[in-house]
């Protein structure tokens, strides 16, 4: 049987799938087994006889996303830190002065990180969850128990660890270990199903979790209760305790209470994002009330008056060391404070860790990319003049995506305004102001600029006035789709179906419907069509949408994130193991990951001269087109 079963699986999925009818290909595509089975199986891709594709790092933009790095302190070792993006992890053995890329388990992007004792740390990704005993060098698997996608973690002490799973979904789980991270068992009891979990914090035999409100065990086997039923603002960004178990939420606004819930105090209103409190029972809190100034501010007289500490440019966070410093991030860099804890000083950190949502580029020299925050689409945009060996800032705002229009730059900002640029994206003129929507990407096809928003989409040929497309059905609503267009038909998919429309977008015709995928990916060429469904497999049409194969041969990861359709028979695809490529129309595809340090790729940009990939947490990177 076992021979029989490799027999099966070496033959070509993509002959298999002809003779299928386009309901027989939906259903494999919801079912997601044919792509299971093979990517289970297969243990090594096939390489090309071609000239594989070639990466280069290009190492920026080397400070976008700092405000998303977690600073950590070894336990009881202020000399040992570690900073942790989205990607990556750093060492230092100095109090920051100088740092030694580590590398991260499998590759993969880094969820969170933390430390157990004075040489343990412990890590999750999304496959699991991670011990080191040698300060991050080595790492090995210690998920025992776990189900489900491993966030954050919360070590209480040595011993007793929390961690949450599938965090911000719905089924959100809460798990424990007792003999520090080695093994884990369930510990939702008493929390709600379906709840959706954000932040965990502890002091002495307390521990408190955000889940629809706050909720406090005060015991060793976790049970937890919800102290107040007139508790509202559920969404808890953080949490912290005083020595006295005085209770403080970081909720957008600052709340105080206590283990028993019977009172609530409101302290501080205004963009309130973190808490913190030292052993002396000094409390700390981050306010951010704009897009764009992040504050620090202490208090030691139990949140009575407040002393303003330091400013931050763009989302910061800050960690409190042993020794009564301050480390923060934030888009100026990493910093440390002193031990008055009022002056602040750069730390040498020159690192790229953006998570590079979209990356454009003009011509060989001037690259762009849009540095986002996690679980958002929108950041800062960056520009080289260089062809990516510096960056700068080219537009300190949120931008959702970027193209050009009448030899100009064009981008999609602050959700709401299209902007120009004839001057590379040094200056930038207001064109269109939008009242009603909030973006989600541009992109120009053969002189038509199409506007993605969450709940519905323009067309514009002018940038100054915009045709509303009526795409949206109520199962369909939402931000993961995707269009191509290819002459009067735009073609639409929304994970639920494919559609096309030759009108504008008054009228839709579903080319293949019921998929049941969440997110849905479509490019062309002509009239070949490839679309792409997270966990479900890769489709191609050679007639405009009529009929429908399955071209999954070779893909050893279904994660996708982006799509580029060269030609009928070239098409890359990025994936959190690496990028894709296949230049038989899908017949057979083949790993393309030369030169890149990091394999989770989040974007895609192909022109007559070069390919670029933005990486989730290492930047840019670049190669020739072959």
């Amino acid at each position: 049987m076992k021979i029989f079963y490799f027999v099966f699986l070496l033959f070509p999925i993509s002959h298999l799938a002809l003779a299928m009818t386009n309901q027989e290909v939906v259903e494999t595509i919801n079912s997601g087994s044919q792509f299971k089975q093979y990517s289970l199986h297969a243990a090594k891709t096939k390489t090309t006889q071609n000239k594989p594709i070639l990466w280069k790092p290009l190492k920026g933009p080397s400070m976008a996303s700092m405000g998303s790095v977690k600073i950590v302190q070894m336990k009881n070792n202020t000399s040992i830190l570690f900073a942790s993006s989205a990607k990556q992890i750093f060492r230092s053995l100095d109090s920051g002065k100088s740092w030694k890329l580590l590398s991260t388990p499998q590759g993969i992007a880094v969820n969170d990180l933390d430390s157990v004792d004075d040489h343990k740390l412990i890590l999750t990704n999304e496959n699991g969850v991670f011990l080191s005993d040698d300060f991050g060098d080595h790492w090995y698997a210690s998920s025992n128990g776990i189900s489900g996608r491993p966030s954050d973690v919360h070590v209480v002490n040595q011993q007793l660890i929390f961690l949450i799973t599938n965090k911000l979904a719905p089924f959100s789980n809460i798990y424990r270990s007792i003999d520090g991270g080695k093994s884990w068992t369930p510990a939702s009891l008493g929390l709600d199903t379906g709840q959706a979990i954000w932040s965990l914090a502890s002091r002495d035999n307390i521990v408190l979790v955000s889940a629809y409100g706050l909720n406090i065990s005060t015991n060793k086997d976790a049970i937890w209760t919800q102290p107040s039923t007139n508790w509202k603002d559920w969404v808890i960004y953080s949490m912290a305790l005083t020595s006295k178990h005085d209770i403080y939420l970081a909720t957008g606004k600052l709340f105080k209470t206590n283990v028993s819930g019977d009172s609530w105090e409101e302290i501080k209103q205004g963009g309130v994002k973190q808490i913190a409190i030292d052993d002396a029972d000094r409390l700390y809190l981050l306010t951010k009330q704009d897009d764009h100034i992040s504050q620090l501010y202490r208090s030691m007289d139990n949140a009575k008056t407040w002393e303003h500490l330091q400013s931050f440019t763009g989302d910061s966070h800050f960690t409190l060391l042993t020794d009564g410093r301050i480390t923060a991030s934030s888009d100026n860099g990493l910093l440390i404070s002193d031990k008055t804890q009022t002056k602040f000083t750069p730390l040498p950190f020159t690192f790229s860790t953006a998570r590079t949502s979209r990356v454009f580029a003009l011509d060989k020299q001037h690259l762009y990319a849009i540095d986002s925050e996690r679980y958002s689409h929108s950041g800062q945009l960056f520009r080289s003049e260089d062809s990516g060996r510096s960056w700068s800032l080219a537009y300190n705002g949120k931008v959702d995506g970027i193209t050009t229009f009448n030899h100009k730059l064009v981008i999609a900002a602050d959700s709401k305004r299209i902007l120009t640029s004839d001057d590379l994206g040094k200056t930038w003129q207001e064109m269109y102001t939008f009242t009603d929507d909030s973006f989600v990407n541009l992109s120009n096809y053969a002189g038509s600029i199409l506007l993605e928003c969450y709940n519905r989409t323009y067309l514009s040929n002018d940038l100054t006035h915009w045709q509303k497309i009526n795409t949206f059905a109520p199962d369909d609503r939402g931000i993961n789709f995707d269009y191509y267009l290819q002459g009067n038909a735009i073609y639409f998919n929304t994970g639920e179906s494919i559609k096309v429309s030759t009108d504008n977008g008054k009228t839709w015709t579903i080319l293949l419907g019921n998929i049941h995928q969440d997110v849905g990916l479509i490019k062309g060429s002509g009239a070949t069509l490839v679309a792409a469904f997270p966990l479900g497999g890769v489709i191609k049409s050679t007639d405009g949408g009529q009929h429908w194969e399955l071209i999954n041969q070779g893909l050893l990861d279904a994660h996708f994130t982006s799509l580029l359709v060269l030609d009928e028979n070239y098409y890359l695809i990025a994936t959190d193991q690496g990028v894709f490529s296949t230049k038989d129309g899908g017949e057979n595809w083949v790993i393309e990951k030369n030169g890149l340090d990091t394999l989770s790729i989040l974007s895609l940009f192909a022109n007559d001269h070069m390919l670029l990939a933005g990486s989730n947490g290492d930047g840019v990177y670049k190669a020739k087109l072959n």
